[in-house]
């Protein structure tokens, strides 16, 4: 890599960085600026003052008149420069703290506006997980982190310009042995960061994998089946093993790094100390007093250590780099898809969804999920979808919601094809029960309504909680509607596999679709209530109905009844066309009256 494109992945890197902080508050970051620069003044004129210091001690040491007077008035302009220094530092970590709590707040930001962006194919991709996994895992570190190092690149670069300028005077061309000096340790930090920037992008997914194994021994349910599989022993050691493998791979990156600094640091140190040495000499043999040489050095360590830290700061930007461009990647990623999106049209009305001999598979499968399907869904219908597990019931639906595109064939919805459709329109015309629903630790009306209540009644809440049957419930709550659900919360309790079904139901009844979808919707509730429920959407006329159902209570009421088998539509009809017809639907129809029997 040549010099010039090292030099712009830097500069790229810091203006990311400088982004961040400025789209979080411009306000405080332009204070940051303004003091970072302000903190050095009061060093640099620090070297001045006990430049003076030190020459009225040195006169009055050689039998000159005591300048006590003098020495007591820099000494106390000395004092001034600390206080100054002090409460100029106090600023700015008041402000520091103020802003990372507002880049905080724009990571959290951008992190809702990237998940929102991304289409359900990317969540499986790899690559998107482990930048997920990296923005989620290392908020709150990374921009403390970015944030303590913008600050300090400013002072650094603020203090290299003020001392230069006073190194400059005595001889220029110290300037330039300064910089010569800096070069080797310079090159090995490059090397450094660029080494534990690879390292650390190889262990990522080991790391979200740990993380992962982790997570489930807190996960409702674990503990019932730990006591039975002994899950926590076997989970233990598989974590364990890819953490040693983490630290293996750490070992042999931090000794690398050990014998590399340490030769070059040596080496950095002897050339600081051949330039002091010429200070020294340039200054007797120019007779300057003892004060001005002292300066001369302290002016040079200032340098010395400005560039350093500068160097250090951008190279270890190689680091904070891969956050930074995780950060960067699915922001355009993200972007890119709601602009596709939003030049789409937008659905106003379904009134039917057609499926053209369509293919499907999902990424990195060999075998076909759907195939050759061809189905019409229409409005004031409704339709059940019944089979075996995995003859692909849920990925038919999930290709109804437009989650993902047909490899071959075509989908339509009033004869324009799905994909030309904004998908998240469609989203806003649908309403959809999924089979794994979501818990949220929100309460009980957010988790219905998913908005914070408004004044007055909220009609689809309360009809959807009377038609599930829930309003028994919600009186028994300590909080009524406003209790805090799932556990691990103050104050918050947990419901019933059941209770948790009707509050998914009844979060489905609330939205008005003219898509409406259920995933095994009576998986834990009984059959009376399931019933009651069915019959609700059966005789929806303002609708496309279709439920996913391995259960056969009400399956005479359908409009159609689609039978799938291996991924293709094995029959549809009716009930009673398919207990002739279909022997697939006949089986399952049977085996499942003998049971109830």
């Amino acid at each position: 890599m040549t010099l010039v494109k090292i030099v712009n992945k830097k500069v790229s890197l810091i203006s990311k960085a400088t982004k961040l902080l400025w789209e979080s508050s411009p306000q405080n970051f332009f204070v940051l600026c303004i003091l970072s620069v302000a903190m050095s003044l009061p060093e640099v004129a620090g070297l001045w003052v006990w430049k003076e210091i030190l020459n009225f001690i040195s006169l009055s040491l050689t039998g000159a008149e005591p300048m006590i007077e003098k020495i007591c008035f820099y000494i106390f302009l000395h004092l001034c420069l600390k206080i100054i220094a002090s409460l100029l530092n106090k600023l700015n970590t008041y402000n520091s703290n103020i802003l990372k709590i507002m880049v905080d707040k724009e990571i959290n930001k951008k992190y809702f506006n990237v998940v929102n962006g991304l289409l359900p194919q990317d969540i499986e991709v790899a690559e998107i997980r482990d930048k997920l996994e990296m923005i989620e895992r290392d908020a709150g570190e990374r921009t403390l982190g970015i944030l303590m190092k913008i600050v300090e690149l400013f002072q650094s670069i603020s203090l290299l310009i003020f001392t230069s300028s006073v190194l400059a005077v005595i001889d220029f061309k110290i300037i330039l042995v300064v910089l010569l000096s800096i070069i080797p340790i310079s090159i090995a930090y490059k090397r450094t960061y660029k080494d534990i920037f690879i390292v650390y992008s190889e262990r990522l997914e080991k790391l979200r994998y740990v993380k992962a194994l982790r997570d489930t021994v807190h996960q409702n349910g674990f503990v019932m089946e730990n006591m039975i599989y002994k899950v926590i022993n076997y989970v233990e050691t598989k974590s364990e093993e890819l953490i040693n493998e983490i630290i293996k791979s750490e070992k042999k990156l931090k000794k690398r790094v050990f014998i590399r600094e340490a030769l070059v640091e040596n080496i950095s140190m002897m050339l600081t100390y051949v330039v002091k040495l010429m200070l020294i000499i340039l200054g007797i043999s120019n007779n300057n007093n003892l004060g001005s040489i002292v300066m001369s050095i302290s002016a040079f360590d200032k340098i010395n250590n400005s560039i350093l830290n500068i160097s250090m700061i951008s190279n270890s930007l190689y680091d904070d780099g891969l956050y930074l461009k995780a950060i960067n990647d699915l922001e355009e990623y993200a972007k890119k898809n709601s602009s596709n999106e939003s030049r789409k049209q937008i659905i106003s009305e379904i009134n039917k969804i057609s499926f053209k001999n369509v293919f499907f598979r999902y990424q990195n499968s060999k075998s076909y999920s759907l195939k050759n399907i061809s189905l019409n869904f229409e409005k004031g219908k409704s339709y059940a979808i019944v089979g075996k597990n995995g003859s692909g019931k849920s990925t038919l639906v999930k290709l109804i919601l437009g989650m993902y595109s047909p490899l071959n064939g075509e989908i339509t919805i009033d004869g324009i094809s799905i994909c030309d459709y904004n998908r998240y329109s469609l989203y806003d015309k649908s309403s959809v029960l999924f089979q794994e629903f979501m818990k949220y630790p929100l309460s009980f009306y957010e988790n219905i309504r998913f908005k914070d209540r408004d004044e007055g009644e909220d009609i689809l809440f309360n009809k959807a909680c009377e038609l599930v049957k829930l309003n028994d419930l919600i009186q028994e709550l300590p909080e009524k509607d406003d209790q805090l659900l799932t556990k691990g919360w103050k104050d918050s309790i947990d419901l019933s596999g059941g209770q948790w079904q009707k509050v998914a139901i009844a979060r489905f009844f609330a939205k008005d679709g003219l898509l409406r979808i259920l995933d095994e919707p009576g998986a834990s509730l009984d059959a009376k209530s399931e019933s009651e429920i069915l019959k609700n959407i059966i005789n929806d006329k303002f609708s496309i109905s279709i439920v996913v159902t391995h259960r056969f209570q009400n399956i005479k009421k359908y409009d159609e009844i689609i039978v799938m088998k291996d991924g293709e539509i094995e029959s549809k009809g009716n009930h009673a066309y398919l207990m002739k017809n279909s022997a697939v639907y006949r089986d399952l129809y049977i085996a499942q009256k003998e049971m109830m029997e």
